[in-house]
């Protein structure tokens, strides 16, 4: 089945795709991005790809990596979790450029919501909003695996962009 994606933000000049949850059991979910998209934003080279998505599958959060099909080819999907673990390594490392990128995702992703929540206000937004927060308490990272995820992607980026 041909998935196609729930709200496409335009991100330095690049799209951007946010998805729904492939978890289909009816619980409150955020839009889950492209990884490749969220790669391609930042002007990441092939090589640097290689290293954040290495890092990706084999830290915290490797067991919540889906891949969808779209009309486009096959994409790898991952949730907001996983792209505020990146944005912030890449912010400690290139600054406000990031920043940048961090702010246009955050709007992205803020109308992707918009779209999956509909027409709920008030008190009613407010429980859907815990709720899917309380979805990743099973993917719970301690802060300081977080940072040290963080800290060691950042690290592995600037090494290689030193020797080339």
């Amino acid at each position: 089945m041909t998935t196609e994606p729930l709200h496409v933000a335009i991100v330095n000049d690049k799209q951007l795709r946010f998805f729904r949850s492939p978890n289909n059991d009816g619980r409150p979910d955020f839009p889950w991005h492209s990884t490749d998209d969220l790669q391609s934003v930042f002007g990441l080279n092939r090589a640097q790809c290689r290293i954040m998505t290495t890092m990706w599958w084999n830290g915290p959060y490797e067991d919540v990596f889906h891949t969808v099909e779209t009309s486009d080819g096959l994409v790898v999907i991952a949730p907001h979790c996983v792209a505020a673990a990146a944005i912030s390594s890449m912010v400690e490392l290139i600054g406000s450029f990031a920043e940048h990128i961090e702010r246009a995702y955050s709007i992205g992703w803020t109308d992707a919501c918009t779209k999956l929540h509909g027409d709920l206000r008030g008190a009613r937004l407010q429980m859907w909003i815990l709720a899917a927060f309380d979805r990743y308490d099973e993917y719970d990272v301690a802060d300081s695996t977080l940072d040290s995820f963080a800290s060691r992607l950042r690290d592995s980026l600037r090494k290689f962009t030193r020797r080339y």
